[in-house]
């Protein structure tokens, strides 16, 4: 008989859904709930006006200085092309590591960590004309659905440049 670990490696999860693969950190942006691989979060700070660099992409608000690193801050609102909703008092910046390097992504707000259960996570449906790379998939929640995102595939190769 094999244990829990066991067969959980082969299959690349957690056989409860509640390995740290499986978790997700998640937020808003115009109303809708998105979500990152919680293993790929640093940290979450307030909202804090970066210091604007020329020559950058749009969704690139600027950066910051944590502890030393000088970390990009990427607006995703701008990124999905979005309207500008302005900051408030709910706005943060989730510090993540995308590519081995730390980014700051701009959120309207977070509101949860969620552990996937079987079946809770769908594949993303394949609509011709949508580029779906930075997609993982949907979770389907009792209370809605959550976009997961693929982190690694979420930014430009411009943003990660700085």
């Amino acid at each position: 008989m094999q244990s829990a670990q066991a067969v959980a490696g082969q299959t690349g999860g957690d056989l409860y859904g509640t390995s740290v693969q499986d978790q997700y950190l998640v937020f808003t942006l115009g109303g809708k709930q998105y979500g990152v691989d919680l293993i790929k979060v640093q940290e979450i700070k307030e909202w804090e006006e970066p210091t604007p660099m020329p020559g950058t992409p749009n969704e690139v608000r600027g950066v910051l200085n944590l502890r030393g690193v000088v970390v990009p801050i990427v607006d995703m609102r701008l990124r999905f092309d979005m309207s500008d909703a302005g900051f408030t008092r709910e706005t943060v910046i989730i510090v993540t590591r995308i590519q081995g390097r730390a980014v700051g992504l701009v959120v309207d707000s977070v509101s949860d960590v969620i552990s996937l259960s079987e079946g809770q996570f769908k594949k993303a449906p394949t609509v011709e004309g949508f580029d779906d790379h930075h997609m993982k998939g949907i979770a389907a929640l009792d209370d809605g659905m959550v976009i997961l995102l693929n982190a690694d595939n979420l930014l430009s190769v411009e943003a990660l440049q700085l």
